[in-house]
């Protein structure tokens, strides 16, 4: 990625590369040319989708590369919060008081059905005429991206044929609340919130959670993996859930 623009690649005979700018990086007529820069890897059987990004900067609800992999109506999950009430003065037995609220998930539409705000941004754009992915696809994912649309990407996971790979580089979403650090370089984090997965599981969970950085010439071995013909329903309890969430 080069000024902000789209960089795509075949790094196999049948894997495609698309490395994806931020938003601030984009141009109005972005939407159509990742179309155009996607159709120009011509037939290939995967396609890797990087969207790794340096800093979590971004529209607030969703990005709407992800609409591009929606091939029908999807519903995002509901998130747990746990809400901190307080201590009683008189220190009775049950002194402190929490509740846990629930916030609904939303849907996730298409990408010829994007939000007012995207079509806002887009100006000229035929939002009839953007098509659909439904090249299997693996998103290259790390914490900035990962923190602010987890969500989406749990529901994208719910479709057979795509797949996502967290990468443990960069700083997520804003600083995360009750976080303890020790001296030996341990820390401990309270998460508040609990996203509730599509499968019903706790937690975030991508299909692979890699130990450092990717090299690029490991990209088409990960995504091999990450699309592995065993059944995604069958394995979820055994991914490790992303408790940075």
């Amino acid at each position: 990625m080069k000024d902000g623009r789209l960089e795509a690649k075949r790094i196999a005979d049948s894997v495609g590369y698309v490395r994806v700018p931020p938003p601030t990086a984009r141009g109005s007529e972005f939407l159509a040319d990742f179309q155009a820069t996607v159709e120009g890897l011509g037939d290939v059987k995967t396609l890797i989708v990087d969207l790794r990004w340096p800093v979590a900067l971004g529209y607030r609800v969703i990005d709407p590369v992800l609409q591009f992999f929606v091939r029908g109506r999807l519903q995002m999950s509901p998130v747990m919060r746990r809400v901190h009430l307080g201590w009683n003065e008189d220190n009775s037995h049950s002194a402190y008081q929490q509740k846990w609220e629930v916030s609904a998930g939303t849907g996730l539409r298409p990408i010829q059905q994007a939000e007012w705000f995207v079509a806002a941004l887009s100006p000229g754009t035929d939002f009839s005429k953007l098509k659909p992915i439904d090249t299997p696809t693996v998103l290259l994912v790390n914490r900035p991206f990962a923190s602010r649309y987890y969500r989406a990407l749990d529901a994208l996971q719910s479709q057979p044929g795509v797949a996502v790979v967290f990468e443990p580089s960069g700083p997520p979403l804003g600083e995360p609340p009750f976080r303890l650090a020790f001296p030996e370089g341990v820390a401990v984090q309270l998460s508040t919130d609990l996203l509730v997965g599509h499968s019903g599981q706790a937690g975030f969970r991508p299909d692979i959670v890699t130990d450092g950085p990717i090299a690029p010439d490991q990209l088409a071995a990960v995504a091999e993996r990450a699309l592995a013909a065993e059944s995604r329903e069958s394995r979820v309890e055994s991914r490790p859930p992303c408790w940075w969430i």
